[in-house]
């Protein structure tokens, strides 16, 4: 007659998978590329990970949704100037899925000043007015005039009033002095 004592089921619980931890861009980077690579940490046990772009913390849509992930960085393209971007990542293993990382964000490049030459003024025989448009698009942007007697350009003088900021094209000019009487000179902005 054989009976068991003392004996009773137990059960052991399997460690779940970490969360990643992003790594770049760093988290509130600004002039971030319009095409960054974003990177996170390997978490132990994982397989593949998912990741989540949106403009939104909150996820309500997302620009990329991208599972099957293997590595521990994916390649954005296609991201629009001077906007904010929240990102997130989660792995996945044979032990099931990691809750979400922290939610980083990054806001991507301006755009940029855009100026164009325009034709002197003012030419006298040692003098001329430069002049140029320039749309600071919201920057503070310095205007600096190149001449010389090549496209080498080897002087330089400021806008009168640079940098400038605005929103609209301005007109920006620089006066020069102390040139050769009936040369022909180039000049950029």
């Amino acid at each position: 007659n054989t009976s068991l004592t003392g004996i009773s089921p137990s059960i052991t619980t399997v460690a779940g998978l970490g969360r990643p931890t992003l790594v770049l861009p760093a988290n509130t980077a600004t002039g971030v590329s319009l095409a960054p690579i974003v990177s996170w940490n390997a978490v132990s046990g994982a397989t593949s990970c998912q990741l989540q772009v949106s403009t939104t913390a909150g996820f309500s849509s997302t620009l990329v949704d991208q599972s099957g992930i293997t590595g521990t960085s994916y390649a954005l393209s296609g991201l629009l100037n001077s906007t904010t971007y929240y990102w997130r990542v989660r792995a996945s293993g044979a032990i099931g899925t990691s809750n979400w990382s922290d939610v980083w964000s990054f806001t991507t490049v301006g755009v940029p000043p855009v100026a164009i030459t325009l034709a002197g003024s003012a030419i006298a025989s040692t003098s001329a007015t430069l002049n140029a448009t320039v749309d600071p698009k919201g920057l503070s942007t310095g205007v600096v005039f190149e001449y010389g007697l090549t496209t080498s350009y080897v002087s330089q003088v400021n806008a009168v009033g640079s940098p400038y900021v605005g929103t609209i094209p301005l007109s920006v000019s620089a006066n020069v002095s102390g040139l050769t009487q009936s040369t022909t000179y180039h000049y950029r902005v």
